[in-house]
């Protein structure tokens, strides 16, 4: 049965649709596996990776959140492979869920079911904020990482994101798993280390001992839809990605 890992955090700008969209090229390219992306936030911009500018054609994850939904197209014309669930850019039905009664949140996780069986990997690209949408995520995952960068609001998003991941535990999915926190546009500034451990010290999160500097070719191959190890000079950035994707892997492997 395929694995539903979540990438989200309260935060946007964090690196969640990045870590999601090279995830499903990695597993897919690298790993020979099965995947299928879900991207529940309507910004949409891990469909636009992916389709790589070919018009959505299948059923919006939007549609995820209604009861018994009886079908359920994928878009399986993706350049590389990965199939998806997407989201229309800025599309007001992916918004309107937020006003709906908080059971709703319980659907996406129903609707998915029958699809576990067909994928090894299910990658959830989660909305920047909390509400239905996020919440919808986490109760179809399996497992949950949290990219954060190291700003000054760091520790803030990852205190609310633990705090959403209890109660989702809690009300939900006891069956929810925390990876853990993955560190994204690193340096070995005195700044950075000493947030990341104030972070360690007020959140006691897991943090990823593999983290990702910031690289320029992380975000081209992103924006133009490649994965990294094809682009110019992204040598070094799929070695960094690739370190973090072993050890999202062996977590997965101990945790079980």
């Amino acid at each position: 049965m395929g694995k539903v890992i979540a990438f989200a955090n309260q935060k946007g700008g964090v690196g969640k649709s990045t870590l999601t969209v090279q995830a499903a090229f990695y597993l897919r390219k690298h790993r020979k596996k099965k995947v299928l992306v879900i991207d529940i936030d309507s910004q949409g911009n891990t469909t636009e990776s992916l389709t790589q500018g070919q018009p959505y054609t299948a059923t919006s994850s939007a549609a995820l959140f209604e009861p018994n939904l009886e079908e359920l197209g994928i878009f399986d014309d993706t350049p590389y492979g990965v199939d998806l669930i997407g989201s229309e850019p800025n599309s007001n039905e992916g918004y309107d869920i937020e006003s709906r009664e908080l059971d709703v949140i319980r659907n996406p996780a129903a609707n998915i079911q029958a699809l576990k069986d067909a994928y090894d990997y299910i990658l959830v690209d989660c909305p920047p904020s909390l509400g239905r949408k996020l919440l919808g995520g986490l109760v179809m995952a399996d497992y949950v990482i949290c990219p954060i960068k190291l700003s000054g609001y760091a520790v803030g998003g990852v205190s609310g994101m633990v705090n959403t991941i209890r109660a989702v535990q809690q009300n939900f999915n006891p069956s929810l798993k925390f990876l853990g926190v993955v560190v994204n546009e690193y340096d070995d500034s005195a700044s950075a280390k000493s947030t990341l451990q104030y972070l360690v010290s007020e959140t006691n999160c897991d943090i990823f001992n593999s983290k990702l500097r910031h690289r320029a070719p992380i975000d081209a191959a992103t924006t133009m839809g490649i994965p990294v190890d094809e682009i110019r000079n992204g040598k070094r950035s799929y070695e960094e990605l690739e370190a973090v994707y072993k050890e999202m892997l062996g977590r997965i492997k101990k945790i079980g």
